[in-house]
């Protein structure tokens, strides 16, 4: 598959390519086959010349390369066409249109070319460049490989060379390299090559001299240049003495030295083959080995591999204890000269004692001594095999064990494994056999011992957190604190008895590791618990110790909870009057107008968030409703500022106008018209000196404005007595009905309310379970409007099947309420699975309402 996308992806190229498009190689071929200058259209050209188009750029590089001489400023190109196409030569910046074959143009510079086929949407570029043909034909640098320098040394003047090259050469190579880059050919001993580098191997053999013939051609393909180099062979090499000799597992005696042609050498016993080394001085000469033979001659002895490299050659070296081994070194020029080594065969070893024995995990008594024959070995109780290193003295010595089923070399670092199982003694043989054949035999009485009765503790560990008191083997009870944030204590554990074992009954605490190598309990414990955890130790004989470790878990570290950005108001309660519009928290600015008979109101704002500080005009409100003094026919602007836990605030203004008797009115009317013309900037209704008072707070910055003095505390205007009905606002009362703004507290208990065994009984159908958190909120009855909400913990009870029983205590801080409401107070807690456990009930607003959670009901939200 993968060859057939290749081919069709080739092809596509291809098409793409012929039909002008851009690839990753170019436009690919154009709508020129080639150009070219022919003679009958270039008189003064020897020769038709063509130029090398590189399709692949663009512009097209073409090269043209004419014979020297050749005028260049006047030269007249032909194209050979593959398609209707039109010339242009564009490289001045204006167009010229070409006539082919006809059209001269100067080539001393670069001259680009535009052919226009009208199949295409842009033309084909050609950038001809002309050159005059080089004409060097010298070369740059000639050397013989293997040779001796040539003679004399090159230099472009000299043409004729001699040198010598080693004796044993059959062929010499010759590399040439021309000065000029254009260089057309070479021709060396016959040989052609093309460029201007050339590494040519010419035979040398059957001759001791011989003349190589050397020819350059220029690019101009008339000029040309000769060398010739005449090799001599050299004297052959007459070296035949030995740079190093040696045999393997031995020494020569005496220590090798070039000039001394006799050694001995003793190999060992067992030796079956010679390693020869020998290393002659000359590279050119070789080594062969023969042996005297009883008619004073010499007898060749075969070898394998090569005695002049690292490894040597080797020798067959059995059915005989001595050799006279000859090393024969033979130049080049056929002299040699001859080493004699006298090789013997050396006695067999006779030593047939132990150099260590060692029963690795088990007791032996008395201490190893090789001259001592009879050993005591005791094994561990619950050991089923057993382990015999029993190293010889001798390297050639052999091992082997009788009397027992073993496995393994004894002789090995490793040992070989006895089994002991179904038995409680047993004796093993441990044999030891010389080279010459003598034996001689070490016997071993093997007892199982008893089991171990060690029930310590060697090491225990707490992490995180630290033991109280330091870890002692005698110390069995301990405790450890570990933070809250660890949900699990981890104990490592570790017997002073390889044989012991650690364990615990409690199967919630997790095991991992080996008592002897440190066994790890993982204790979770909950926050603020502590947990005890008892580690029985079991020695090997079944005696017992127990460790007791008491782990307290500190109370979970409480995350401060970000600070409350929330600085809306639920409600602006009005007492004596009605808030226009209707209140939403985002809008800003109310309204609240009152008749001439009311001289105040009581506002009380009541914040989202029970963590905001409320304030109006600057004064906190607490938990308190403010009583707002009214004058008539003098609106107060109340602003009223809610400042979040993280300090953002948002402002609510409150216009709370009380209207004026029409008496009043009237009078205010008139004395409007007496000083109309003198303050008509004054706006309808307001006293003289007051004008520019009433405005300040928008003059700067929206800032609460300055609070009035009442109108008893102000001059009078002329002929006008207060009315006797207007008394000080303190000494007013609000209209008998009106609603008040009352300071209220909600308490909501259950004191272990058991839920309906019905109730229940859907609860557990639900596999459900009753949550730890109760949601409880205040709401005004008749309109869902919340006054209050706030949350509180759950303690459930559950006594074997029975149904659950939930207890909590929860108080509201004080919050604003009007008198008269009936206040719904709902409680929900949520399940496991989602649901919710209601509860619900209704209450007269009053200072304190307290209430008695009575039946749950089991719902799918929350009421």
């Amino acid at each position: 598959m993968k060859k057939i996308v290749s081919v069709i992806g080739a092809v596509l190229l291809l098409i793409a390519a012929l039909s002008g498009c851009r690839t990753l190689f170019g436009r690919g071929h154009g709508p020129v086959d080639s150009i070219a200058f022919l003679p009958e259209y270039n008189p003064g050209l020897s020769r038709p010349v063509t130029g090398r188009i590189n399709e692949s750029s663009d512009p097209k590089n073409v090269e043209m390369v004419v014979p020297p001489g050749t005028d260049i400023s006047s030269l007249v190109a032909t194209f050979s066409l593959n398609r209707e196409a039109s010339i242009r030569v564009i490289s001045s910046g204006q167009t010229v249109v070409q006539q082919n074959s006809q059209t001269p143009n100067n080539f001393q510079s670069p001259v680009l070319y535009s052919i226009k086929d009208p199949k295409d949407d842009e033309p084909w570029l050609y950038r001809v460049v002309v050159r005059e043909a080089d004409q060097n034909a010298q070369l740059a640098q000639l050397r013989v490989v293997d040779g001796s320098p040539l003679d004399p040394p090159f230099n472009t003047a000299t043409r004729s060379y001699s040198t010598t090259v080693p004796y044993a050469s059959t062929q010499v190579t010759i590399e040439a390299s021309a000065q000029s880059r254009y260089l057309q050919k070479m021709t060396i001993g016959g040989r052609q090559v093309r460029g201007a580098r050339a590494s040519v191997a010419v035979p040398f053999s059957g001759v001791d001299q011989l003349t190589i013939p050397i020819e350059t051609v220029a690019e101009d393909q008339t000029t040309t240049a000769q060398y010739s180099v005449t090799v001599v062979r050299g004297e052959p090499d007459r070296n035949s003495t030995l740079g190093a000799l040696r045999i393997g597992g031995t020494t020569l005696a005496p220590a090798f030295s070039p000039n001394r042609t006799s050694y001995s050498a003793q190999v060992p016993y067992a030796a079956s083959v010679l390693e020869v080394s020998a290393v002659p001085q000359s590279r050119y000469a070789t080594i062969s080995f023969a042996t005297p033979t009883q008619q004073s001659g010499l007898a060749s002895i075969q070898a394998q591999g090569d005695a002049r490299t690292g490894n040597g050659a080797r020798i067959a070296f059995t059915g005989r204890d001595h050799l006279t081994l000859i090393v024969i070194v033979t130049a080049q020029d056929g002299t040699n000269s001859q080493y004699s080594v006298n090789i013997t065969r050396a006695a067999p070893d006779r030593n047939n004692s132990l150099a260590e024995l060692q029963l690795p995990g088990s007791t032996i008594s008395p201490r190893f001594d090789p001259n001592r024959l009879y050993y005591n070995v005791e094994v561990p109780y619950n050991a089923q095999q057993f382990t015999v290193v029993a190293l010889p003295q001798s390297p050639v010595a052999q091992v082997a064990l009788a009397g027992a089923q073993a496995s393994g070399d004894p002789a090995s670092p490793d040992g070989a494994t006895v089994r002991f199982s179904g038995t409680d003694r047993m004796s093993v043989t441990v044999r030891v056999i010389a080279q010459d054949g003598s034996a001689l035999a070490y016997t071993l009485s093997v007892r199982r011992g008893p089991p171990d009765s060690n029930a310590d503790l060697s090491a225990l560990l707490a992490a995180p957190g630290r033991l109280s008191p330091s870890f002692s083997p005698r110390s069995v009870t301990y405790s450890v604190l570990i933070p809250g944030s660890a949900p699990a204590a981890k104990l490592t554990v570790q017997t002073a008895s390889p044989y012991a074992t650690v364990s615990t009954s409690d199967s919630s605490i997790s095991q991992a590791g080996e008592a002897a190598n440190g066994k790890v309990f993982t204790v979770p414990v909950n926050a603020g618990q502590t947990r005890s955890v008892d580690l029985v130790v079991t020695a090997q004989d079944g005696s017992q110790r127990l460790y007791r470790v008491n782990v307290t878990r500190e109370a979970a570290p409480v995350q401060p909870a970000p600070k409350d950005s929330n600085s809306r108001l639920s409600g602006i309660v009005i007492a004596g009057g009605n808030l226009e519009p209707a209140f939403a928290s985002n809008r800003l600015t109310y309204q609240v107008t009152v008749p001439t008979s009311v001289n105040r109101i009581s506002i009380f704002p009541i914040a989202e968030s029970p963590k905001a500080d409320v304030t109006i005009d600057g004064q906190p409100v607490g938990n308190n409703a403010r009583t707002i003094q009214l004058q008539p026919g003098n609106p107060r602007i109340l602003v009223i500022q809610v400042t979040a836990e993280n300090g953002s605030t948002t402002r609510y203004t409150v216009t709370a106008t009380r209207t004026m008797p029409p008496a009043q009115q009237k009078r205010n009317g008139e004395e409007g018209g007496d000083h109309g013309r003198g303050n008509s900037d004054q706006a309808p209704g307001q006293q003289r000196g007051e004008s520019s008072r009433g405005n300040e707070g928008e003059q700067h910055g929206g800032q609460p404005p300055v609070a009035q003095r009442p109108p008893e505390q102000q001059s009078p205007p002329a002929q006008q007595t207060p009315p006797a009905q207007q008394q000080p606002p303190a000494q007013q009362n609000p209209p008998a009905g009106q609603p008040q703004a009352v300071r209220t507290v909600v308490a909501v208990s259950s004191d272990g309310v058991r839920v309906d065994p019905h109730v229940w009984k859907e609860i557990r159908d639900a596999r459900d379970e009753v949550g730890g958190q109760a949601a409880i909120t205040v709401r005004v009855a008749d309109s869902g409007d919340v006054l209050y909400q706030g949350f509180t913990a759950v303690q459930v009870r559950q006594p074997g099947n029975s149904p659950a029983a939930v207890s909590f205590d929860w108080q509201s801080q004080p919050f604003a309420a009007l008198s008269g409401q009936q206040l719904s107070i709902g409680v929900s807690i949520r399940t496991k699975n989602g649901s919710y456990l209601n509860f619900s009930a209704t209450a007269s607003v009053a200072g304190q309402i307290s209430v008695k959670v009575g039946d749950w009901s089991y719902d799918s939200s929350p009421k």
